[in-house]
């Protein structure tokens, strides 16, 4: 982990050597889409818990990013992934409600293809905090969780003008939803700004 944290370091510090040398691209842009909870049920069912469980919701992210090169950029997000909810009839009667906030800082690679259409990759550090709003046999687990993981994404944007892009994406944030270190899976579309 401290490594990947010194990489990051390194890449906003090289951002920032590049930015004095010549000018790039500021933009911000916000999106939504569909999130899954993985592993949640999972989790529940090898504890022994059986009951109903939805993992699926919808979300939301705001972001603001650098491109340094026409192929490397950096970017900032802040996304609230909706929430997973279990309602556990057996061996006794018990609600669980997930709901994660997600902060992360990402490094992206981009491959243009022609004027309008560009390939996207990323990796980045996400810290995640969860809450848990628990009842009956749920009741005994903490009222959360909290940590810095990694995260990866893939993606395609595609150039409106020269200024807005629509972007569709895939973005898996590692262990964000707390119980049974559940990995959280968004499909979003967003509309970026570049100024």
């Amino acid at each position: 982990m401290k490594a990947l944290l010194a990489g990051f370091a390194l890449l906003v510090f090289a951002a920032q050597v590049h930015a004095a040398g010549e000018g790039g691209k500021w933009y911000i842009g916000a999106g939504g889409g569909q999130t899954t909870y993985r592993d949640v049920c999972g989790s529940a069912g090898s504890a022994g818990f059986s009951g109903t469980c939805d993992d699926e919701s919808n979300g939301w992210k705001v972001f603001a990013g650098y491109d340094m090169t026409k192929y490397f950029g950096i970017e900032l997000a802040y996304a609230d992934p909706g929430e997973a909810k279990l309602v556990a009839s057996s061996p006794s009667a018990g609600t669980l409600t997930i709901n994660s906030k997600l902060a992360t800082a990402w490094a992206k690679l981009e491959l243009p293809l022609g004027a309008h259409f560009t390939l996207l990759g990323k990796a980045g550090l996400n810290y995640f905090k969860a809450d848990y709003e628990r009842t009956g046999s749920f009741s005994s687990l903490n009222s959360g969780d909290d940590g810095l993981e990694p995260s990866l994404g893939a993606g395609a944007g595609f150039n409106l003008t020269k200024n807005f892009t629509l972007r569709a994406e895939w973005e898996r944030f590692n262990d964000a939803a707390g119980y049974g270190d559940g990995n959280i899976e968004t499909l979003t579309a967003s509309l970026l700004f570049r100024f």
